[in-house]
């Protein structure tokens, strides 16, 4: 089977919060790119399910979170996969620093960046 990842995606493990309607529960996060997240979670969910979903980062406080909106686009026995389709540029900030640094490689991640913001020019 072909990866059609065109992001970097990095190992990271930090806990997890997310809402459909009005259920949420907790999972932890296994790995994270600029487009999306696997969250494990002994939860089910269904493909194409619109979910919001808060990524909470470790360090002093405040509490610093990513907070994004996606759909589940897999699902399976180590989690959920979810697409990010809106994000704050806060968040979108914090994101982009985890996944350059864990990464190792900020000028590959910037060109995803560019590309990232070039197909949502497209798509919108």
């Amino acid at each position: 089977m072909e990866d059609r990842r065109n992001f970097s995606r990095v190992d990271f493990a930090v806990e997890a919060l997310i809402k459909q309607g009005a259920a949420s529960f907790k999972g932890e996060v296994r790995n994270i790119s600029l487009k999306g997240v696997l969250v494990e979670t002994g939860e089910t969910l269904d493909l194409g399910a619109s979910v919001d979903v808060t990524i909470y980062l470790a360090g002093a406080p405040p509490q610093i979170a990513i907070n994004a909106a996606g759909m589940v686009v897999r699902t399976g026995d180590n989690g959920v996969g979810i697409k990010f389709e809106k994000m704050d540029a806060d968040s979108f900030a914090h994101l982009r620093n985890i996944v350059s640094y864990r990464c190792g490689d900020a000028d590959k991640v910037i060109g995803e960046f560019f590309t990232y913001l070039d197909g949502r020019g497209r798509n919108d």
